[in-house]
């Protein structure tokens, strides 16, 4: 692989008027930029905020539920069910299978 200096590296990004080259269409093009694939880092954070909220939900409820004499078991049980489903949707969302997802966070 052809590697660069850093002074290369930083020529090849600033053109002669101080532009980047993100900020030319072609090189937009070339990378496959548009506005619909940018990031979008507030949606990012409220699904983050949301799915942490709600993980963290459903074994409170549990805790709430449970007798205290099964309570430790109840809970250990329930948190284990949901990180292989949450793990299953997620590699089912990556384009794995279901099963491979929720072994890997288990084990």
């Amino acid at each position: 692989m052809f590697r660069r200096n850093q002074q290369e590296q930083s020529d090849a990004a600033d053109d002669s008027e101080g532009r980047t080259v993100i900020e030319h269409g072609h090189a937009r093009d070339e990378f496959g930029i548009t506005e619909t694939l940018t990031a979008r880092s507030l949606q990012a954070a409220l699904t983050s905020a949301a799915s942490f909220a709600l993980g963290a939900a459903l074994p409170l409820l549990v805790t709430a539920i449970a007798p205290e004499a099964g309570l430790i078991p109840l809970f250990s049980g329930v948190s284990l069910v949901l990180f292989a489903l949450l793990g299953g949707v997620a590699a089912r969302t990556g384009g794995a299978g279901l099963s491979v997802g929720a072994i890997r966070v288990l084990f």
